[in-house]
């Protein structure tokens, strides 16, 4: 004798036959136009595309509430919604606000304005101009390791000149070599000034870290 296989669909639509009477309802169909959208509950308000122009109330984004993934239509837009006398449910998004996933402790979530992962130890944002945030942004932007570099042999030449020019008495960044050693300060200060680093063209300010 052949066994019958069950997979878990099966058995659970064969369990709802039992013991659910309503599960055996044929579930109706309607075009809808949303009016509230309700982040906390999962749930939207909409109404139909007909003449009588039904309103439905307390519509669920996904079969469960607490589904760790949800997609947020937009105010306005049309959306398709299944419904019972027990049951209504979103099954079609013509355009989408946002929408956010929860799995164990990370956090992903996407709208017109940004995209953010949390992983409750690290946040990275990036918004729609490009610009990326790592956690609070406190340390303002990534330094140009390049350019950083650059500013540094500058510097380090202008010493190596200003040294050689005090070790052998030679006047030439300025420094005067007189008994009184004073120090020509045009020079000096003209040489100085350009080897100073300019930290603003060492930032890259599209992307801030922080704590």
């Amino acid at each position: 004798m052949e066994t019958q296989k069950y997979t878990n669909r099966n058995i659970r639509d064969f369990v709802r036959q039992l013991v659910d009477p309503k599960a055996r309802e044929t579930p109706s169909f309607a075009f809808c136009t949303v009016t509230l959208v309700d982040k906390v509950n999962k749930t939207i308000d909409c109404e139909a595309i007909n003449e009588d122009k039904t309103e439905f109330v307390n519509v669920m984004l996904s079969a469960e509430a607490n589904d760790s993934f949800s997609i947020y239509p937009a105010v306005d837009s049309t959306v398709l919604i299944m419904f019972t006398s027990f049951l209504k449910l979103v099954i079609l998004i013509e355009e989408v606000e946002s929408l956010v996933c929860d799995i164990d402790k990370n956090h992903f979530e996407m709208d017109k304005d940004k995209f953010l992962i949390n992983n409750n130890d690290t946040i990275i944002q990036l918004d729609k101009n490009g610009d990326i945030v790592l956690n609070d942004g406190s340390f303002d932007g990534i330094p140009i390791l390049n350019k950083i570099q650059a500013n540094l042999d500058s510097i380090k030449s202008y010493l190596d000149t200003l040294k050689a020019a005090i070790s052998t008495g030679i006047n030439a960044v300025g420094v005067s070599t007189a008994a009184s050693g004073t120090v020509g300060a045009t020079a000096f200060d003209t040489a100085m000034l350009t080897a100073i680093i300019n930290f603003e063209d060492m930032e890259n300010t599209k992307i801030k870290h922080g704590i």
